[in-house]
């Protein structure tokens, strides 16, 4: 567990970078739900390729209970590389939920959130 003081999201997220251990990453936030077996899933969509992102569909659910299915683009285009992938999220193309994706750790290092 991290102890830090309040610094905002992009300050928390790479407070999780700079320590991570693990071969994946992933950002869950506090208003997020994810289902038991996402990750799991998404593991196993990668189907052993180290390299890869893997991401999912999100429902987003407003004030009133009202269901959104949010597909994400990505899963249907060929992205180029990673990195083509990560500038996409940056500027906002597609589905820019974090929580929806499983990130090799190689490609985050030395990417930092602004």
């Amino acid at each position: 567990m991290i102890h830090k003081k309040n610094g905002g999201l992009s300050s928390a997220r790479n407070a999780g970078l700079r320590v991570a251990k693990g071969n994946y990453i992933t950002f869950l936030d506090s208003d997020d739900y994810v289902t038991p077996t996402l990750y799991d899933e998404l593991y196993r969509s990668l189907n052993g390729t180290k390299d890869r992102i893997a991401c999912a569909n999100y429902r987003r659910v407003d004030e009133e209970g009202k269901i959104y299915e949010k597909e994400d683009i990505h899963k249907k285009v060929d992205i180029s590389s990673n990195i083509e992938y990560l500038r996409e999220l940056l500027l906002h193309i597609g589905d820019v939920s974090v929580c929806t994706k499983l990130f090799p750790k190689e490609i985050l290092i030395n990417q930092w959130f602004d």
